[in-house]
């Protein structure tokens, strides 16, 4: 599926199309839990038992008290895959079923009695793939086409996802659109 519309693509060019477009996803799938008591002590655990099937474990309630939510509890079982995993394919039931030995490993209390509601969330471009000579095929924020910036994830190499990489990454493509309307209104003045 093509979102661009051809004029646009034809601005953009092949080679910065092609920086684009190379750029590889793992996928994020999260299993957001409502529990009925709490289930570790602590916010965020980093799993990294590869018998356990998911990479961590944020139990949310643990930094914001739960009677901002009403007294709920939430877990969120995170995990990053390749895609075609077939983790993916599962509904959020029996993922469930697939993590509940993991849950134990960390929790041996845990059963599935535990939990009140779940969701299932899934992003497949969610984690970008750093491979040898990434920083060469990184697009710049400024496109070949007048005016448009873009800013993304794959951008912030050599930091890894943060909310304070990505504030910075919205600072830096803001002042790379000021600055690419100052040079327009340059060179409209100068005509």
């Amino acid at each position: 599926m093509n979102l661009l519309d051809p004029r646009l693509e034809d601005e953009l060019g092949d080679g910065y199309l092609e920086r684009v477009r190379s750029a590889q996803y793992q996928t994020a799938l999260c299993l957001l839990l409502e529990i009925d008591r709490p289930f570790g002590r602590f916010h965020w655990t980093n799993v990294a038992d590869r018998s356990v099937p998911f990479i961590g474990l944020i139990e949310h309630t643990n930094f914001i008290e739960p009677v901002r939510y009403g007294g709920r509890r939430f877990l969120y079982v995170a995990n990053y895959l390749e895609p075609g995993d077939a983790l993916l394919d599962l509904g959020p039931d029996e993922l469930i079923d697939s993590y509940l030995p993991g849950l134990r490993v960390v929790n041996p209390e845990f059963t599935k009695d535990w939990i009140r509601e779940r969701w299932l969330h899934v992003e497949a471009a969610a984690q970008p793939v750093v491979t040898s000579g990434y920083v060469r095929r990184i697009p710049p924020l400024r496109t070949p086409s007048p005016g448009l910036i873009l800013a993304n994830t794959t951008q912030i190499y050599p930091e890894d996802r943060g909310t304070n990489y990505s504030v910075r990454l919205g600072t830096e493509a803001a002042d790379a659109l000021l600055e690419s309307v100052r040079e327009r209104e340059a060179v409209g003045a100068a005509s």
